[in-house]
Order: C-alpha cells, then structure tokens, then sequence
C-alpha cells in the first residue's frame, strides 16, 4: 500500500471537487460579464491543470499497483509517453485560437497548485493541528489496559493450574 495513500486519496478527491466548482463558477461569471473568449481560455488552462491531477493521482498508482495486470506496464508507457505531446497540441491549439487570453490560461493552468497550496496552509493553522492528550490522561488509561491485561493473563494462570 502506498504511505498516506488514503489522505492523499481524499486530498486528490477534494482538489478536483473544488477546482472544478470554481472553474465552472468563474467560467459563468466571465461569460455573464461578456469575456467569453477570457473564459475559454481559463476553462482550457483549468482542464489541463486537472487532467494533469488525475492522471499523476489517480491513474498512475493504479499503473503502478502490485496487482495490476500485465497490460499496465504497456498502459503506463502510453500515458508517459504522449503526455506531454498532448500537453503540446493542447496549448498550440489554444494559443492560436482566435481571442486567445494566456493569462486566463495561465489562472486556470494554477489552479491545482494553488488549491493543494491552500489545503498545506490550512493543515498548518492551530485549529487544524490535533491535539495531544494530557501525558496523565495517557499514563491513566494505559495503566488501566495493562492492569486489565495482568487480570487475564492471572486468570488464564489460574484455570490452567486448576
């Protein structure tokens, strides 16, 4: 199993929620104001941003898993091998599309980075950070496992003596 496999699972899931919520909410808020080629252009950047996401944090490990078939190791060279020629062609594209707006594009690109910027942030503020119990409440219930354990073991002693 991958280490932290399950936070990074529910981080991934999280990511692509909210990126794609505040794309489609700042896609119709540029097309309401009339930008509508700004809004292609953030919709583009955005897309590849978390289509980036999804194969690096879901379909890789997926490839890379003990018990994937055989056919994953020719899937996984596919994948690595034409992603960044379509990297390429999308943005050729999208660069010599008329009304073209790279720095929309570019916003939308950021898009993944900046929200798993923002979840490393919040996991660093004080309310995030789990708080330890008091060394005498720990020592306590310890104690009482222990003391609960001695019982057994003196009570198996016992029955097995007879």
């Amino acid at each position: 199993m991958i280490p932290n496999a399950k936070k990074r699972q529910s981080l991934t899931r999280r990511v692509v929620r909210e990126g794609l919520l505040f794309s489609v909410a700042l896609t119709f808020a540029l097309v309401v104001s009339k930008h509508g080629n700004w809004a292609v252009s953030y919709l583009w950047g955005a897309f590849l941003s978390l289509f980036s996401l999804i194969s690096l944090m879901v379909v890789l490990p997926r490839l890379l898993h003990p018990k994937a078939p055989q056919i994953a190791t020719f899937l996984l060279t596919l994948l690595l091998f034409f992603k960044l020629p379509f990297y390429g062609v999308c943005l050729f594209l999208a660069i010599h599309a008329p009304g073209f707006s790279a720095f929309a594009l570019l916003g939308g690109a950021v898009i993944v980075p900046v929200l798993i910027g923002l979840d490393a942030i919040k996991t660093l503020l004080p309310e995030h950070q789990p708080q330890p119990k008091p060394v005498q409440e720990a020592v306590s219930t310890d104690l009482q496992h222990s003391i609960q354990r001695l019982q057994q073991l003196k009570a198996e002693l016992s029955g097995e003596r007879g």
